[in-house]
């Protein structure tokens, strides 16, 4: 059985936790961040590139080489909706295994391994 303190500090939480998704959420719309399947917004991050290739990746303030290049792949939006093209990556780096992708808005990260 929890206290009133407890419900208390729970539903604060909840509270602090849905606020910092709507402002999340908000920024995402205000600058057309993608968005990944779970409705998150994707983190930016800086690429240096050597022939339109991943290079290096400036990620969670590390810098990262990029050993290899897995796969790529391009996905392309609904015509009838806002149309988008995102070209993949799927990257072994030194630290991480990542995807990521860029389309118009710039380079981001859809998903990690450590």
């Amino acid at each position: 059985m929890e206290t009133r303190h407890q419900e208390s500090v729970i539903k604060k939480a909840s509270s602090r936790k849905h606020h910092e998704e709507s402002i999340i959420m908000n920024t995402a719309q205000k600058h057309r961040i993608p968005k990944s399947r779970d409705g998150s917004a994707h983190e930016r991050i800086d690429v240096d590139t050597r022939a339109g290739m991943p290079h290096r990746i400036h990620y969670r303030r590390s810098t990262d080489t990029v050993r290899n290049i897995d796969d790529t792949w391009v996905y392309r939006s609904r015509w009838w909706a806002r149309e988008e093209e995102r070209r993949y990556f799927k990257l072994r780096c030194e630290r991480w295994v990542l995807i990521v992708f860029v389309s118009d808005n710039g380079w981001y990260v859809d998903r990690r391994w450590d």
